[in-house]
């Protein structure tokens, strides 16, 4: 039995073309998201890993770009999270948030972030600083502290994340050459 070029031409295609269309409509949802957020008038982070960095908005103005020093993440991350916590300290297993007993009274008085801190998205993602929070079986982001700092301490608990797929911008590339 011989197959022909064309024949495993045609198979090569039919196969990539299922991936393709669930990559386009990932770009897709991650875009409409985006313009979501942007119509909202809330501030809102913006990844792109793409481009390296991760940006505070609101609306469309640009608030704070902070660079990304290193990323786990992999192709299926949600593209829309919801900040779910601020972790202070590492618990025993990672991410739990360990809570302030009675007597921890410098726990209650904390407000601003320290370089220790984190922040921990309803899709999983972790922000962070220190490499104490590595390694890690969940995606993460690995922020300068200064970036993070400020992110932890100028974020509402209720900002959300927009994830920009690898390649969101390769389309647009494309038509334009």
């Amino acid at each position: 039995m011989r197959i022909s070029c064309t024949t495993l031409t045609f198979c090569l295609m039919w196969i990539a073309i299922p991936r393709c269309d669930a990559d386009v409509a990932r770009i897709n949802d991650a875009l409409e998201a985006w313009i979501h957020q942007i119509d909202s008038d809330r501030p809102f982070l913006l990844l792109d890993v793409e481009a390296g960095e991760l940006r505070l908005q609101h609306g469309a103005a640009l608030l704070r770009a902070c660079a990304i020093v290193s990323t786990e993440m992999d192709s299926q991350v949600a593209v829309q999270q919801q900040l779910q916590g601020r972790l202070r300290r590492y618990g025993a297993i990672p991410f739990v948030s360990v809570g302030a007993g009675p007597f921890d009274w410098e726990q209650y008085l904390v407000q601003e972030a320290d370089d220790d801190c984190a922040l921990q998205f309803d899709g999983g993602l972790l922000l962070y600083a220190d490499p104490a929070w590595e390694p890690s079986p969940a995606p993460t982001l690995r922020l300068a502290s200064a970036d993070l700092r400020s992110l932890f301490d100028a974020v509402a608990d209720s900002i959300e994340l927009v994830v920009l797929p690898t390649g969101w911008n390769a389309l647009a590339d494309e038509a334009r050459d």
